[in-house]
């Protein structure tokens, strides 16, 4: 497990002390063909009326085309359901059953939404062969809302969570305007898994491709940051958005997976009140845990603590790279507001905040860095200012927030919507 730990600060003489910025990040390293993470899935897809035509194709094309990239080692399943729940292809070493794409893509669509039935499938499918040192995943796409089976959103959470302490994680695919977009995430937050929001059916694999490719890279498991703070030192301010909880020992964040593609970043701010001093001052302790996989594929523990001190004199300089990272982080900010605008009915202020938004972005000093999101937030507000602001809108911006936020930045690329001349 790799980790850089970048600080900068300025002094606050109003407020008398100093705000302190620091940025870590953290990288898996790179497996090798023989030491690769051994994957037991299961695909668990909604096949209710709402999915029929494009949706259901795309969502079973990609199933059909993840299947197919998995390694002889690999055992899959794929889960259907409706109202009922069937199991269209039983856990098989990838590669060792014949017409398993035929069966996938077969699948056709039937009625209601038993949500809980399909994913309780799939984790009892992968619970049949647990393989110590196998990643155990369910991965769930649905384009609605859980009404037959167990429909409580803090009791579908739960179970996640309780198959996570068991070993089985949970990632979690919606679908167009209609899923429960906040059952999707709570499930995945509690499931150690990731949450992807995808608008069009031609996306469907942009998702199941980028959780394949990141479990292809599975460096480290049940990663976590607790933050102790010294005297005199609070936390001011924390710009990803990690499940947290405040303990003894201080804040704990949990991370999720590690992946050898992607590093994880968590960036927090630090009000320490104290007297300028060229000395290095003591501000908090950062105890990294994640369970590491080794060159021999088993897991070890692995615990790392980094002292956070900094030498606050003058009045600072700007880190570049946590200066970059503030600014997604309050572009993601103006999405999340905007989309809340536009689900309350006023474009115009969603307008606003986008505008203030891309000409902050605009006048940043690495503005080059900055083109794409500059053109998408100008993109949407000139769509508001012709055309009524939509749910789908909404999902767009929040989605991009919570890509940000979780430093998904790989898939938040092919995700981001195409201007019409490309």
């Amino acid at each position: 497990m790799l980790h850089t730990l970048t600080l900068d600060h300025r002094h606050l003489p109003d407020r008398g002390g100093y705000l302190v910025r620091a940025l870590l990040e953290l990288q898996g390293t790179a497996r090798t063909a023989a030491s690769r993470v051994p994957l037991r899935l299961s695909l668990v897809i909604d096949r209710s009326g709402s999915m029929a035509g494009p949706p259901l194709e795309a969502a079973t094309a990609a199933a059909a085309d993840l299947v197919r990239r998995l390694a002889p080692e690999d055992v899959v399943s794929v889960v259907a359901f409706d109202d009922q729940v069937i199991t269209a292809v039983p856990p098989h070493r990838a590669g060792g059953e014949a017409h398993v794409a035929e069966r996938i893509l077969g699948i056709v669509a039937g009625g209601t939404t038993n949500l809980s039935g399909g994913w309780l499938r799939g984790r009892e499918l992968v619970s049949r062969d647990r393989t110590d040192g196998a990643v155990h995943r369910v991965l769930l796409l649905t384009d609605g809302h859980a009404n037959v089976g167990i429909t409580d959103p803090v009791e579908l959470a739960a179970l996640a969570a309780e198959s996570r302490a068991k070993g089985i994680t949970t990632s979690c695919v919606g679908f167009g305007d209609g899923y429960d977009e906040a059952l999707l995430r709570a499930m995945a937050d509690a499931g150690g898994g990731n949450a992807f929001h995808i608008e069009r059916p031609d996306q469907a694999s942009l998702a199941f491709g980028d959780e394949l490719a990141g479990l292809q890279t599975l460096a480290g498991q049940n990663l976590s940051v607790t933050i102790a703070l010294d005297d005199a030192v609070t936390l001011a301010h924390v710009h990803h958005d990690w499940p947290s909880s405040d303990g003894p020992d201080g804040r704990t964040f949990e991370l999720g997976d590690l992946y050898a593609r992607e590093p994880k970043r968590l960036l927090v701010e630090l009000f320490c009140a104290t007297a300028p001093s060229p000395d290095a001052r003591a501000l908090a302790r950062m105890t990294l845990r994640a369970d590491v996989r080794e060159e021999s594929g088993s897991l070890v523990h692995q615990e790392i603590v980094l002292p956070v001190a900094a030498t606050l004199e003058n009045a600072g300089q700007e880190a570049p790279v946590i200066t970059k990272e503030v600014l997604l982080s309050e572009a993601a900010r103006a999405r999340a507001q905007a989309a809340a605008d536009v689900r309350r009915g006023d474009a115009a202020q969603a307008r606003r905040a986008l505008d203030v938004m891309a000409r902050k972005l605009r006048e940043a000093p690495m503005a080059d860095e900055f083109a794409d999101e500059v053109l998408d937030l100008a993109e949407l507000s000139r769509k508001f200012e012709l055309e009524e602001a939509s749910e789908s809108d909404a999902r767009y911006l929040q989605a991009r927030a919570h890509n940000a936020r979780r430093g998904k930045r790989i898939y938040d690329a092919g995700f981001m919507r195409k201007r019409p001349e490309e």
